[in-house]
């Protein structure tokens, strides 16, 4: 049945998760199943750089154990306490680091020949991208993308994680699934990864020289409603709520499982490719923009404390998918992404940079003319 199916498939992600643990953490054979780094925690990975703490957490085998976490010849200690999910875990900050590295980041709980060990980490600025099927636009599917891909190994600084895509009723501590942990880039795995994504972090190492970490969290098809908090929400619809959804459409759901749990980790900024699923109710999404976004600001500082509140939010307008006088279906939700003033950042968007594609549509594209092919112009 579905209820038996959904256990099953939520055992077997856990299993995944825990098999991608060991093959990317380096855990000595003597430490307790229990006793590992949160899931999005891996070696390869970025950390963001001062003047922000970074910030560290897993799972712990007993209420009180004393985890030392050690760093760059220094060592740092703290308490496990059971967690809102009700299993012990600890969490540990950082001293705000200068960008750079590898590093090597190792725990203990005190038990004989036990340590966690990530590798290769750096710190830098750390990004979310997030939205719909133009923000998981394959790097392949650009236009001429063989250049792109084969350059993608000269960037070895730059760092990618992918978020599965999951949907859940209730905010979640940690992911429920990864479909790539941070790695470093390949032409291999470039190729599936997010274009703007991918093209943005590339600028921004072009331009400050410093590690870039770049988290794909995105699902195609899905509307601003599932990304939102419910307080964000509230503030746009009251106690009726947005129109109703299903599945990963629902209100909340994808906050809920794919943007919540990275919350103790501070990040730099987000960017934003979305829209098309809204297209229908601008006058909505006037509302649903701002509140997300001032939203997700202050869940993540009020959370580490070293976010910042007012962190950089882009955004991609949408591009023009029909060559025709008549072609106005996002004519209306364009004005309401630029917060019904034609330009950003504003009153109403503040620290909101804003890509705009109105004159790169991509009539002909062979993945629909709502996916233009055209990313290397939104991303720089």
């Amino acid at each position: 049945n579905s209820f038996l199916g959904s256990t099953i498939n939520m055992w077997l992600r856990g299993l995944a998760i825990f098999v991608l643990f060991c093959a990317a953490q380096h855990v000595t054979a003597q430490c307790d199943a229990n006793f590992r780094f949160a899931s999005y925690y891996d070696s390869s990975m970025v950390l963001q750089r001062e003047p922000a703490n970074a910030n560290i957490w897993g799972y712990a085998v007993n209420e009180g154990d004393l985890i030392t976490v050690t760093f760059d010849d220094s060592s740092y200690e703290t308490t496990a306490y059971i967690g809102p999910e009700g299993v012990p875990v600890w969490e540990s900050s950082l001293p705000a680091t200068a960008a750079g590295g590898p590093y090597i980041i190792t725990a203990s709980d005190g038990s004989d020949d036990c340590l966690l060990q990530l590798d290769d980490v750096l710190f830098g600025d750390v990004y979310i991208c997030s939205g719909q099927s133009n923000m998981v636009h394959r790097l392949e599917n650009i236009d001429d993308p063989d250049d792109d891909i084969a350059d993608a190994v000269n960037y070895q600084d730059i760092r990618h994680f992918w978020v599965s895509n999951i949907y859940t009723d209730d905010p979640l501590y940690d992911l429920a699934g990864i479909t790539r942990t941070w790695t470093r880039p390949t032409e291999t795995n470039m190729a599936a990864f997010s274009a703007v994504c991918w093209l943005f972090g590339r600028h921004l190492y072009n331009e400050l020289a410093v590690p870039i970490g770049l988290i794909q969290s995105a699902w195609g098809g899905t509307r601003i409603e599932a990304w939102s908090s419910p307080e964000a929400l509230y503030n746009c619809f009251g106690e009726d709520g947005p129109p109703a959804g299903s599945d990963q459409q629902e209100a909340s759901v994808l906050w809920n499982a794919m943007i919540h749990p990275f919350l103790p980790m501070p990040i730099f900024g987000a960017i934003w490719y979305q829209g098309e699923a809204n297209q229908g109710r601008p006058d909505d999404y006037y509302c649903s923009m701002p509140a997300m976004v001032n939203d997700w600001r202050a869940k993540w500082f009020a959370r580490t404390g070293e976010t910042d509140p007012m962190f950089p939010f882009g955004q991609v307008q949408l591009a023009p998918d029909s060559d025709s006088d008549n072609a106005n279906r996002f004519t209306d939700l364009r004005w309401a992404q630029a917060g019904n003033v034609g330009y950003c950042p504003n009153e109403v968007l503040e620290r909101v940079f804003m890509a705009v594609a109105a004159d790169l549509p991509d009539f002909d594209s062979p993945h629909g003319s709502t996916h233009p092919r055209y990313k290397r112009q939104i991303a720089y």
